[in-house]
């Protein structure tokens, strides 16, 4: 701040002095802000590069990170595999796991055969009188039936 003394000359001078030093430091000022200006689209064209680059790489970790669970679950799949939940033989259960053996009928709590006190029963062939048809099944010489031929081949030709 000027301070005036009356003379206005002198007041003059020190005003355009004054005024000249307040305009250099306003273009100083404003070479300062398009300076900053340019520093400003920069960084903005830097941070864009910037995130288009973390972007393509977060994609790409993700579509690892995709394909690593895929195989887990599908190494899990296999691992689980036995016999009670796929066609696998009971026989190719691995040591550490339990044979689950297929079987539909609940236990009663009985011993296994036969049960005490139940009379035993047999199937007996029938009597004479009780067979009404006989059937007779005669061997016939037949194209289709290639072991008559066998037969008659091993027969010996000059029998004793």
């Amino acid at each position: 701040m000027i301070k005036f003394t009356g003379n206005l000359r002198l007041d003059f001078e020190k005003a355009t002095a004054e005024i000249t030093k307040l305009k250099d430091r306003v273009l100083g000022y404003q070479e300062q802000i398009v300076s900053l200006q340019a520093s400003v689209r920069n960084l903005k064209r830097s941070k864009e590069s910037d995130k288009k680059q973390y972007m393509e790489s977060l994609a790409e970790k993700d579509a690892i990170i995709k394909e690593l669970q895929n195989r887990l679950a599908h190494a899990e799949a296999l691992l689980n595999h036995d016999g009670s939940n796929t066609g696998t033989p009971t026989s190719q259960t691995p040591i550490n796991k339990n044979k689950v053996i297929p079987n539909s009928r609940r236990s009663t709590g009985k011993s296994k055969g036969g049960q005490i006190g139940h009379t035993k029963v047999s199937l007996e062939a029938p009597d004479e009188s009780e067979i009404t048809d006989t059937v007779g099944h005669p061997l016939q010489d037949d194209e289709c039936c290639p072991s008559a031929d066998l037969l008659t081949a091993f027969q010996p030709e000059n029998p004793r």
